[in-house]
């Protein structure tokens, strides 16, 4: 069985953070990707914070609209039945698993991992 991974790197648009009553931190973005005829395509991916890490609010803080971004996540599938109808609806979705920001190198004609600056200690 393979694994479900979902892997792009892009611009991102529209990021949106919400804060819910029971305590979760959801960030939703959009992510701009270069298709092979070089026109965008656009997916909205969303992260959510875990018990190990605020995932959602960190990408809220660090990430701006404008920037070039790498994420992992995976593909879901959401099935439910609007009301007034008796056929399911099925919605697939991107859901974040981490990021990276990235800039292009000229040298290299590629993007490269932004170098992240080392902790300041204090003296």
């Amino acid at each position: 069985m393979e694994n479900n991974e979902v892997k792009l790197l892009g611009r991102v648009g529209k990021i949106d953070i919400e804060y819910k009553d029971s305590g979760s931190v959801i960030t939703t973005l959009s992510l701009g990707v270069k298709n092979r005829k070089k026109e965008w395509d656009n997916f909205y991916i969303t992260f959510f914070n875990t018990k190990n890490k605020d995932t959602a609010e960190l990408l809220a803080d660090q990430v701006k609209e404008g920037d070039y971004i790498r994420i992992n996540g995976e593909l879901t599938v959401d099935k439910f039945t609007p009301k007034n109808s008796d056929k399911a609806v099925y919605k697939t979705k991107i859901i974040g698993w981490g990021y990276k920001k990235v800039q292009w190198d000229e040298e290299k004609r590629t993007f490269v991992d932004e170098e992240e600056e080392p902790e300041q200690v204090e003296q």
